[in-house]
């Protein structure tokens, strides 16, 4: 079944906002490393984690991520992963921070102003 891009359903005349939220790619993001500078940058707002072991757990949105769009991740592995806010970004207050994602949860990631991220994760 094909898959409807943001710039499609724009094209289309959906409003641009609601078109980056319904137009997300599915990918599956291999993590990688234990710090920021080491950790697999994210592509696709709509990802899913594999993560091989404790050394390759790290997962990173771009830094120019634009504000107000999510990113809806699901970790299917058996090690926790790790994801990161860009280098001088703060995650609910706290710089540099970051959120363990354990097994079979899943995330709802955004940056809800500029260098400013919240989330919302599974039970």
């Amino acid at each position: 079944m094909p898959l409807a891009t943001d710039d499609a359903l724009t094209g289309l005349g959906v409003p641009a906002q609601l078109a980056a939220l319904l137009g997300a790619q599915p990918a599956v993001l291999a993590c990688a490393g234990t710090t920021q500078g080491t950790a697999a940058v994210i592509k696709s707002r709509g990802s899913e984690l594999t993560v091989a072991d404790g050394s390759h757990a790290g997962a990173i949105p771009p830094s120019d991520a634009p504000v107000m769009v999510p990113f809806a991740l699901t970790n299917s592995s058996s090690t926790t992963a790790v994801l990161y806010v860009p280098v001088g970004h703060t995650l609910n207050g706290t710089l540099n921070s970051s959120v363990n994602v354990a097994q079979n949860k899943s995330i709802y990631f955004w940056q809800y102003k500029s260098k400013n991220w919240t989330y919302i994760l599974t039970a």
